[in-house]
């Protein structure tokens, strides 16, 4: 069911409390982000300043994480010109409009001390590794008593909402 798979309101409610205190980290404002628009971890790592317009977002990369093949060690992060439903099917990505919440998310997004070319960095300007992001939420979520701790209740969550509001 829905409820063992979304984010409830009262949890997006203590995330969101929690995020807004912890602003100045780029894990925080990807949380805010992916509460707004349902984006999948890969494609909030690989969002770009010049991804974001003023009334909507263009989602059409993502990060990817490989691994060397004879130690499984040696990281590898690569950013692809596809999302992880258009690999086969190239469609140029998709439009995620802009609510006054994703407004209000971005914001505090583009206030992250550092310059870079991606919206979620750390100071030094690097990208955020969407491994890093997984592990924060995870811990956020143990930390406030949220059962569900998986980015994709997001997705889930905001489908309903959407839903929800007949769209």
């Amino acid at each position: 069911p829905n409820e063992e798979r979304s984010f409830s309101y009262e949890d997006m409610d203590k995330l969101r409390e929690y995020c807004l205190k912890d602003r100045k980290k780029p894990h925080a404002s990807m949380i805010l982000v992916a509460m707004e628009t349902g984006m999948r971890i890969g494609e909030l790592a690989a969002l770009r300043k010049s991804d974001v317009d003023n009334e909507y977002i263009w989602v059409h990369r993502q990060q990817i994480i490989g691994y060397d093949n004879e130690s499984c060690k040696n990281r590898q992060v690569q950013y692809v010109e596809y999302t992880k439903n258009e690999r086969a099917n190239p469609r140029g990505g998709r439009i995620v409009p802009i609510t006054e919440g994703c407004r209000t998310a971005l914001k505090i997004a583009s206030e992250l001390p550092g310059e870079s070319e991606f919206l979620f960095h750390h100071p030094d300007g690097s990208p955020v590794i969407k491994d890093s992001y997984e592990y924060y939420l995870r811990r956020r979520c143990k930390t406030l008593g949220i059962k569900i701790s998986h980015n994709h209740a997001f997705r889930v969550a905001f489908n309903a909402r959407l839903i929800e509001a007949k769209l």
